[in-house]
């Protein structure tokens, strides 16, 4: 009785995830740390260390990025947001870490878009350079995200074998990434190639990386 409640919480907190089709998302090469025991389905306690710490790293990234180009932008209150958020965002979160973590790129997405529809916008030399910063942090990213593509299809795969019934409702940090990366990758790139494109009709130097990573993803 006990191991079917265990596999009925996991069950219950992965129901509204979207099933993850691999092939719509982005390949970088097979950039990313390896699981250990992925495609074998190793030890799922393991590889969910393995997923939130490359999770995370993609995460300060983007949150530094955010930070760079809002503060480029002049909006000063939430670039400091968003670096005291990437600053707190630790390899050892958990899923609360993760969800709010992601509420606050989210809301800088949102700030992001607005802005970068002004083509009035005038930035100095310093604010240009700090904008190409959060261009290179962004597509930093980026990677980071699309690098975790057979990381996830490892630890999704285990989640359907004995280990998850072990190891039970202690996988859900795992289980959140299944669950929000494809949109971390659709949200990433989105906002990348609107920035990406004010670059170029202001004047600010786009990096090598940024031009890179849309084209690869």
């Amino acid at each position: 009785m006990k191991k079917n409640l265990t596999i009925l919480t996991l069950a219950t907190f992965l129901a509204g995830a979207p099933t993850l089709c691999l092939s719509q998302i982005p390949s970088f090469g097979g950039l990313g740390p390896k699981l250990p025991g992925a495609n074998a389905g190793g030890d799922l306690s393991g590889q969910q260390t393995s997923l939130v710490r490359s999770y995370v790293a993609g995460g300060k990234n983007v949150l530094l990025s955010q930070s760079k180009l809002l503060e480029a932008l002049g909006l000063k209150d939430q670039a400091a947001t968003a670096q005291a958020t990437a600053n707190s965002l630790r390899e050892g979160a958990t899923t609360q870490n993760l969800q709010d973590a992601d509420k606050v790129q989210s809301a800088n997405s949102t700030a992001l878009a607005d802005a970068l529809k002004n083509q009035n916008s005038t930035l100095d030399a310093q604010s240009k350079q700090t904008y190409t910063q959060g261009l290179a942090l962004l597509a930093a990213g980026l990677i980071n995200y699309t690098g975790m593509r057979q990381d996830v299809a490892g630890f999704s795969k285990g989640l359907t074998g004995p280990g998850a019934m072990q190891a039970g409702t202690k996988l859900q940090s795992g289980a959140f990434n299944i669950k929000t990366l494809p949109n971390s990758i659709s949200n990433t790139t989105s906002t990348l190639n609107s920035a990406v494109s004010f670059a170029k009709s202001h004047g600010i130097e786009v990096p090598p990386d940024a031009t890179a990573a849309l084209t690869q993803g």
